[in-house]
């Protein structure tokens, strides 16, 4: 059986977006794709959007996803997007931390969308390979016996 204890999934991607946010924007709430309906502003909406999922060998795979962290405001304030934008990205960082695995961050950005173009939208990627080499599962030895016999000549 493969070893999935310290890989790294999408749902962990977003837990660890979300947890950021909730670290350093305790009063605003975050929602996905199974709660948005009904959200009242303001609030982020955290999505993980995965590009590829390639075997390459039989025991290894290559995943890419995006990372997307929309900001909905109660009132459009560019600046305050803006500044949202500049501190999510120092939060994140260059490298996240999950499931004692670091992944790079890479092509942060940001741009406005909806219908006035007045709702952040921030984008990062990450890019990693995991290991699905079966472990064996044998039993473990508890007890060696050795003996060394000298040689008569």
């Amino acid at each position: 059986m493969a070893n999935y204890e310290n890989q790294v999934s999408w749902s962990n991607l977003v837990a660890f977006v979300n947890g950021k946010l909730k670290e350093l924007y305790p009063t605003i709430k975050r929602y996905g794709n199974d709660d948005v309906d009904g959200a009242t502003p303001p609030y982020f909406f955290v999505e993980c959007v995965p590009y590829r999922l390639t075997h390459s060998t039989k025991n290894m795979q290559h995943k890419n996803c995006s990372m997307k962290i929309t900001y909905v405001q109660k009132t459009p304030n560019q600046i305050d997007s803006i500044r949202k934008a500049d501190e999510i990205c120092s939060l994140i960082g260059m490298v996240v931390d999950v499931n004692e695995r670091k992944l790079l961050v890479k092509d942060f950005t940001y741009e406005f969308i909806g219908e006035d173009n007045n709702i952040l939208q921030i984008s990062y990627t990450h890019d990693w390979w995991e290991s699905t080499q079966e472990e064996e599962s044998g039993e473990l030895v508890e007890t060696v016996h050795t003996s060394i016999k000298r040689k008569e000549e």
